[in-house]
């Protein structure tokens, strides 16, 4: 396994850029971090809008629902979502215990309420625009997913470090 040294980490709250002289990584490649407490050294990541000496990081998420809030249109889940921002959608896969069929639905994040609560929303072709959502309201084993949400560190700012990735 190949070695990076990660020498400065660079955070708002949209990204987080980590830099890595001359790392060589492509887009999309599999990493570990290890040194960085906010990141287990056990996960997987996705290396993201590389530069010669920077890039960042994103995760695929997937996590269990807790409950589903029909008249708030809010979902909550089990464990932190780990989504960190509302620019695209999530999926919700379920199993309807009445019609007893697989469900698989889009939404659009109107908020992030807190690290397990989302509230979303259905795009509506005839009106351009998002819509409360119809949630439902039967399901068992449901899911929310996103695939490549930025990895954002909780501090803001410049850090220099001893990462490695």
């Amino acid at each position: 396994a190949m070695s990076i040294r990660i020498t400065k980490i660079e955070c708002d709250k949209y990204s987080t850029k980590f830099t890595a002289q001359n790392h060589g990584l492509p887009r999309g490649a599999r990493v570990r971090v290890t040194g960085i407490p906010e990141i287990s050294e056990s996960e997987t990541l996705l290396t993201n809008d590389c530069k010669s000496n920077s890039f960042s990081l994103c995760r695929d998420v997937c996590v269990d629902v807790a409950s589903i809030d029909n008249l708030s249109c809010i979902v909550t889940t089990k464990q932190p979502h780990q989504i960190p921002d509302t620019h695209a959608g999530v999926k919700l896969r379920a199993f309807d215990s009445v019609t007893r069929l697989k469900l698989e639905e889009t939404y659009c994040i109107e908020s992030i309420i807190d690290s397990y609560s989302l509230r979303l929303q259905s795009y509506c072709r005839a009106q351009r625009k998002c819509i409360p959502a119809k949630l439902p309201s039967s399901v068992v084993d449901a899911t929310l997913s996103r695939d490549h949400c930025n990895v954002l560190l909780s501090k803001m700012g410049v850090r220099t470090v001893r990462g490695s990735a």
